[in-house]
């Protein structure tokens, strides 16, 4: 059986939600506090939703020892881009690779006047996504699904999981990729 994988979630020190969303002015130092950490608790919520337990993959919010991967959610822009992962991992053979959220991206949600936990919603769906290519998942057409990347901005306000999807036109003209049975060879195949 495979080690146990390690994903710290790095909120950078200069995440400030005002600078995305002025609803979030007058924020304290505790709802940030707060929001980072509902935003690492759905993450690991998708990943049991997945079927991942807690013996095949951990997620620190502190720096943890050993061999790990890395999600640093930044208050940097990338052109519109909500994240990139360093590449798609398709056996899950590297545990310590890196991806990046781009907090100024979110900006865009502005508009639409999001919740709260809205906003935790997209922060998480986005660092899902990411951190699921980590683990070998590519690109999907469903917008109900976390790796889609054809859905609008208020697809990503709800929570989104894994399913059987229509691969990314870019990727494969025809396919599909089912995230789960991928996510049970992953976890059984040996390392």
């Amino acid at each position: 059986t495979r080690p146990k994988q390690k994903v710290w979630i790095h909120f950078s020190n200069d995440f400030a939600l005002e600078d995305i969303d002025g609803f979030f002015n007058g924020y304290s130092f505790n709802d940030l506090y707060w929001f980072e950490h509902n935003v690492f608790n759905e993450i690991k919520e998708r990943f049991e939703d997945y079927g991942y337990g807690s013996d095949e993959i951990e997620f620190f919010e502190e720096q943890p020892t050993g061999t790990y991967s890395t999600l640093n959610i930044t208050m940097n822009d990338n052109d519109g881009a909500f994240g990139t992962a360093n590449h798609t991992d398709k056996w899950n053979d590297d545990y310590a690779k890196s991806a990046e959220i781009f907090g100024m991206a979110f900006a865009d949600f502005a508009r639409l006047s999001p919740t709260v936990e809205q906003m935790q919603n997209a922060f998480a769906n986005v660092s899902t996504h990411e951190i699921s290519h980590l683990i070998g998942l590519t690109h999907v057409a469903n917008p109900a699904d976390v790796m889609d990347v054809t859905g609008s901005l208020d697809t990503l306000l709800e929570q989104r999981g894994p399913g059987t999807s229509p691969l990314d036109s870019l990727i494969f003209r025809n396919g599909r990729q089912n995230a789960n049975d991928i996510y049970q060879v992953l976890r059984t195949q040996d390392k």
